[in-house]
């Protein structure tokens, strides 16, 4: 009888109801940032395809780049961009980048961006922060687009890894507290953190291969549904 009325005081039903208010404010915040942070996934990555909403290929795009485009090839493709090349030109400059954007080829193309890019794409111009004044900084732009870096998955992995370990270190400490199945407990409490390292490994396995994107989706999709989880079933059984 000692026993389980101490382990009714340390039941999220049986906790003050300060304790309470604490929890739920902590749960009500953690959900909020969750969502900010699936809005903000999205808007990171829907338009990698220059196409709307999230796909398959906006995430193969993010990590592993698009070897058919490269930035100078979209800025003359896009129809908002300034300063349009047009006809013999644009196909001139699209073959070259498309051939490799050689050094030996430059010195015609230069003469082309020189009449319609240099007025702004130089120091003083409107986009100075890209220049295109010599070959070096047009090969920058006219190389494809590969990706995310070595050091971005490194500095990424690293503040997902810990952010999200501490995250749900205190909600599992919470779940602990409820009256769910002990087995179940285990479970909510393990597994978000096998999920947290298989979504890191899955950004660095989509670059050797394009099948583990799915892993990507099957990954957030299973933390998502555990984290909702972690913050319902807390606040069902303290307020219910």
């Amino acid at each position: 009888m000692e026993l389980e009325t101490q382990n009714s005081k340390l039941s999220l039903a049986h906790l003050p109801t300060s304790l309470k208010v604490l929890i739920t404010s902590f749960l009500i915040t953690v959900m909020v940032g969750y969502g900010l942070s699936v809005i903000y996934l999205y808007l990171s990555y829907h338009l990698a395809d220059r196409e709307p909403g999230l796909s398959v290929k906006d995430v193969l795009i993010t990590y592993r780049g698009d070897p058919t485009t490269s930035p100078l090839r979209a800025a003359i493709m896009s129809s908002d961009h300034p300063g349009q090349l047009k006809g013999k030109e644009r196909e001139k400059v699209l073959g070259w980048i498309k051939a490799g954007a050689s050094m030996k080829e430059y010195q015609g193309i230069r003469k082309i961006l020189k009449a319609v890019c240099l007025k702004c794409h130089k120091a003083g111009g409107m986009a100075s922060s890209l220049p295109l004044t010599k070959y070096e900084e047009v090969l920058t732009q006219a190389i494809p687009e590969r990706g995310k870096s070595f050091i971005s998955l490194i500095r990424g992995g690293h503040t997902h890894i810990l952010g999200h370990s501490f995250l749900f270190l205190f909600l599992g400490l919470i779940i602990c507290l409820s009256s769910t199945k002990n087995s179940i407990k285990i479970w909510l409490g393990s597994l978000p953190f096998v999920l947290i390292l298989l979504d890191i490994a899955s950004w660095w396995l989509i670059k050797w291969h394009p099948a583990f994107v799915y892993l990507f989706f099957l990954n957030g999709t299973g933390m998502g549904i555990i984290f909702l989880l972690l913050i319902f079933i807390p606040l069902y059984e303290m307020w219910m």
